[in-house]
This record gives C-alpha cells, structure tokens and sequence, in this order.
C-alpha cells in the first residue's frame, strides 16, 4: 500500500458512533491481480474488524467521476503513507 486517507462523514465526526460507516481511499503499489485482490480484500476487512463496523474501501485510480473525486479530495485526511519501502504514519487520530 502507497497510502491510505480517511474521507467522508467520519472526517468531522468527534466519535465513532456517529458514523455508520468509515470511507477509505487507497492507493495500492503494482501487483499482479491475485496479489492485488488479496491486498485490498485483506486491508478492507482487516479494517471492519479492527473498528467494528461497515468499511468502503476505494481505489484512489479507480474514481471517474470528477464531481465524486472533488469530493473525496476535499475532505480526505491522510492516515498513512509509504516512504523508501517504509511504513511511515503521517497522521493516526483515533476515532472512538
């Protein structure tokens, strides 16, 4: 994974209990498509089951609609970006 936002109702929320779902944006590293199908499915339900409730993961490249990325690209907040191979958290607030 190259990087993965945070976007939608639960940008503003002061709880999780607000939200009835959480909406991430990722941007995965080139894979074959059976490795790429893995991440994604992995990271989506790896993240349900980390905050217990519904998870919409989508693909940064995937988005065609532009009024739908101006969207998304207003109110993403970067949670994780990949730096030299590394892991690096940029920004991680906890909501609960």
């Amino acid at each position: 994974m190259e990087e993965l936002h945070l976007f939608g109702s639960a940008t503003a929320a002061t709880s999780i209990s607000e939200v009835g779902d959480l909406d991430f944006l990722v941007r995965f590293k080139s894979a074959p498509p059976v490795e790429y199908a893995a991440n994604y499915f992995g990271l989506m339900e790896s993240l349900a089951a980390l905050f217990t409730i519904p998870v919409d993961l989508v693909e940064e490249m995937a988005i065609s609609n532009p009024f739908f990325k101006t969207a998304v690209d207003e109110r993403k907040e970067r949670i994780y970006r990949a730096a030299r191979g590394a892991k690096t958290v940029l920004r991680c607030q906890a909501i609960r």
